[in-house]
């Protein structure tokens, strides 16, 4: 398992846990979004993901501020992991650019 999809699955997790105890249909998206971009990686070694392979979180960080979870703390949290998350598609996306 590669640290990207790694980290997607344990974003995965947490907007589980976060549909379970709130039930905003927005977060429910948001989940739906992030196992549809876990179904283009899964599998893939780092040098064969591609740009388009994270269409699917094209706006999920707008999704998230529009429904902010009511537990603060697991916000912070939330937001702290989706931008590592980001962090390593942007690092992910750009070494691979540079070996096409």
């Amino acid at each position: 398992m590669s640290t990207i999809e790694f980290k997607l699955i344990e974003l995965i997790n947490l907007f589980d846990y976060l549909v379970f105890n709130e039930k905003f249909v927005a977060h429910e998206k948001l989940l739906m979004l992030h196992k549809r971009c876990l179904e283009n990686i899964k599998g893939k070694k780092e040098s064969e993901i591609i740009e388009d392979d994270f269409a699917p979180l094209l706006n999920a960080t707008r999704i998230f501020f529009e429904a902010i979870p009511n537990d603060k703390k697991l916000a912070e949290y939330l937001i702290k992991k989706m931008q590592e998350f980001y962090e390593k598609q942007k690092e992910i996306i750009a070494s691979n650019e540079n070996h096409a």
